[in-house]
């Protein structure tokens, strides 16, 4: 109970009472201080996770384009060894067409080569009988003369 007048406190109350202000005051303090250095490195750590983040996600964006890159030139690289294997399969193949062709052309040559020696044996018998019937003619004609 209370009575109407005046309070008053002993030395040692006031003492008590100044030192739990203060303490309280203290431990506010030292909170207030804990509270928000925790903030501010909570801020800190967000946005250096956040920043994180980002550098991962990009990271994440390049390797899936160097993975696409990669598959398209895998492509590439399967397209032109196909088209290499085609073409020398083509060339081959025109190689064979062409040493056919070369044989043929040999065939034909040696064909036309023996049929020209024939006639040009024959054209040159011709000659040689010509001449013959000349020298047989001019003989007997002298040997008519003469005889």
């Amino acid at each position: 109970m209370i009575q109407e007048g005046a309070v008053t406190l002993s030395l040692k109350d006031g003492i008590t009472l100044i030192l739990t202000i203060a303490g309280i005051t203290g431990i506010w303090w030292k909170l207030d201080a804990k509270v928000n250095g925790f903030g501010e490195r909570t801020n800190k750590a967000e946005k250096d996770a956040t920043a994180a983040l980002a550098i991962s996600d990009k990271a994440v964006l390049e390797i899936q384009l160097g993975a696409t890159e990669r598959a398209e030139i895998r492509d590439r690289v399967a397209s032109v060894e196909t088209k290499v294997d085609a073409i020398k399969e083509e060339l081959s193949e025109e190689r064979l067409a062409i040493m056919a062709t070369l044989h043929e052309n040999e065939r034909a040559s040696a064909e036309r080569d023996a049929q020209l020696r024939e006639k040009l044996a024959q054209i040159t018998e011709r000659m040689d009988i010509q001449r013959i019937v000349k020298t047989v003619v001019q003989e007997y004609t002298r040997g008519g003369k003469s005889a």
